[in-house]
């Protein structure tokens, strides 16, 4: 996650696994495995939260994306989602 807004009460914090993130400059960035940790965005008591999100995962086809991203970064409910219009993608997948 990179933080494009200041990490503090006033923009917002990051809750992960019993620990707060705050006080830290904006472009502040961290790493981790979401599956492997709790976590959470905590709203700011003045100001939006704003940071990107970077998303890394496997991709089993070099294909050109078949649907439109969403604009508030939403997951895909399946893994198979993005492969669904491609003939080449096995089928024991």
């Amino acid at each position: 996650m990179i933080y494009i807004t200041p990490l503090s009460k006033d923009y917002g914090r990051f809750w992960i696994e019993k620990k707060i993130l705050s006080d830290q400059k904006p472009g502040f960035c961290f790493v981790f495995k979401n599956s492997d940790f709790l976590h959470s965005g905590l709203p700011g008591h003045k100001f939006n939260r704003i940071c990107l999100e970077v998303t890394i995962f496997r991709s089993f086809v070099n294909s050109s994306q078949f649907h439109n991203g969403h604009p508030n970064g939403r997951h895909y409910s399946d893994i198979k989602k993005p492969y669904q219009n491609i003939s080449a993608l096995p089928k024991n997948l």
